[in-house]
């Protein structure tokens, strides 16, 4: 837990905290670490011959699962968004060295998931494994997260914390919530209502889902989101990544400004890591910016 020193926020009079869960582990970060836990341990107390599971081309939830997966000697296969495997991609060349057993997947295919007669083919080759879900989101998740609550003090008027399948706002929902608030931050266009997370979130606790301070296509460049990420780099020495935790802290920060929390109250910011994707937006996006976004020395691929 470390306070966020930022001094236009510091003078609207309201205490901000941030959960630093991108520290937990440089590639198995943040609330992926946490969602993949007890997955993986129901994975070994089950005697499964590897783990199975699904993502983007530059997925955070494959690198953990794959990381995870190496650290423990489980043998791992990504079925992924695309119709081949881009070899100067950094996450699929970081995914290699992981030893993931990579399949792409075309996207109409990638889609309808279970339903894909190639994506089957490929899931019944590997019927021993066990099948995690994209982004790591079921009930071994929501379990893992809520244990976030054990290691925070004190009471919060609200905690802000991105929208990706849900997961981790559901399972902030859980366990001994110490916030009167959980302002859920959407970092993509379009309705949430099918999200895998929604149906785990407990009806008592307060849940708002806020469209981001700038609202992009997922994973697109904007100036202002590249601008901002090294501006709190530079103020603080904290490193965002540009599809959640960015977008999360600029709503935030729009919250404060506007006047939606009185003088004296505490919010807590979760930093859920994904700091790899970094090195995925810097190769898509480099021709367009003066020089990379900042990321960890730890995680340069």
């Amino acid at each position: 837990m470390q306070p966020l020193r930022i001094k236009r926020l510091s003078e609207a009079g309201v205490h901000i905290d941030i959960k630093r869960d991108d520290m937990i582990h440089p590639w198995i970060s943040g609330n992926k670490w946490r969602k993949l836990k007890y997955n993986f341990n129901y994975l070994r107390d089950h005697n499964y011959g590897g783990v199975i599971t699904w993502g983007g081309a530059f997925s955070n939830h494959l690198i953990a699962v794959a990381a995870m997966a190496k650290s423990l000697n489980v043998p791992s296969v990504g079925l992924i968004r695309g119709y081949a495997l881009d070899a100067h991609n950094p996450t699929i060349r970081r995914l290699e060295e992981l030893d993931m057993q990579l399949y792409p997947v075309e996207p109409k295919e990638y889609q309808l998931k279970t339903r894909s007669a190639e994506a089957q083919n490929i899931l019944e080759r590997y019927s021993d494994y066990f099948l995690i879900p994209e982004g790591g989101t079921n009930a071994h998740a929501i379990r893992g997260v809520s244990e976030i609550w054990d290691e925070i003090d004190g009471q919060y008027d609200a905690v802000y914390v991105g929208l990706g399948t849900g997961g981790t706002a559901a399972g902030l929902t859980h366990g001994h919530v110490k916030a009167k608030q959980i302002i859920v931050v959407s970092s993509f266009r379009g309705e949430v209502d099918s999200l895998a997370g929604l149906p785990h979130m407990k009806k008592d606790t307060e849940v708002e889902i806020v469209p981001s301070a700038i609202i992009t296509r997922f994973g697109a460049y904007h100036a202002e989101i590249a601008s901002y990420i090294r501006n709190v780099f530079d103020e603080t020495g904290l490193y965002l990544d540009p599809i959640y935790t960015s977008k999360v802290m600029m709503t935030m920060e729009q919250h404060v400004q506007t006047g939606k929390y009185p003088v004296g109250s505490r919010i807590l910011f979760l930093h859920t890591g994904g700091l790899q994707g970094i090195n995925g937006y810097n190769y898509l996006h480099l021709h367009r910016m003066n020089e990379p976004l900042p990321i960890p020395s730890s995680l340069i691929q």
